[in-house]
């Protein structure tokens, strides 16, 4: 039997960190933005061992300034902030490896960069929205029939119609197009849950 994935929404994590008194809390915070993180910062151009340090300075810095009291949700989304703090970090190691004249550039970055704003606000919305929806599939992964879940799939990950599933798996229309409009309603629902804070 797979184990069931851990469920936590910005708010839980928050709430976790209020009091950031074991592990649980540092164990939560990386599962839920390690990976719209580490895949920035590696858009960005960073090579994957400088990304991870970016991740991790990025979460230390953040469950700081969150004890700190400097988040304030009637100013933004809780993405939004995170994304400044990583956009720091990130051009902080820019800087650092800029002035390493003993690294190689090539083992620092990995591609060209967007220097832009709009680029690298573009980049986090992109790697935010896709960490929130494969966390969501996860989730609804668990909650239905391996059946139900096939017939999702091959519609909206393989591009089949409706049609061709019935043909697929022999299933009736209904059931096909049933299993289609339940998962995606519950994948709305859970990527809104997901982001509660």
């Amino acid at each position: 039997m797979v184990p069931r994935m851990t469920w936590n929404t910005n708010t839980s994590i928050l709430a976790r960190l209020e009091t950031f008194s074991d592990d649980t809390a540092w164990t939560s915070l990386v599962d839920h933005f390690e990976r719209p993180l580490t895949r920035y910062a590696q858009r960005t151009g960073l090579s994957p061992a400088v990304a991870r340090d970016v991740v991790q300075e990025t979460l230390i810095a953040f469950a700081q300034a969150y004890r700190g009291g400097n988040y304030d949700r009637s100013r933004g989304r809780l993405s939004g902030w995170l994304f400044g703090i990583a956009r720091r970090e990130v051009a902080g190691a820019r800087r650092r490896l800029a002035l390493d004249r003993l690294q190689p550039a090539e083992s620092s970055f990995v591609n060209d960069t967007p220097e832009t704003e709009d680029a690298l606000e573009r980049i986090w919305e992109e790697e935010w929205r896709g960490a929130i929806l494969e966390r969501c599939v996860e989730r609804v992964r668990q909650e239905v029939e391996p059946a139900t879940w096939q017939c999702f799939a091959l519609q909206a990950f393989e591009g089949l119609s409706a049609d061709e599933v019935v043909k697929r798996l022999g299933l009736p229309r209904t059931r096909v197009y049933n299993a289609k409009h339940r998962i995606s309603r519950r994948l709305r629902e859970l990527a809104r849950e997901y982001e509660d804070a």
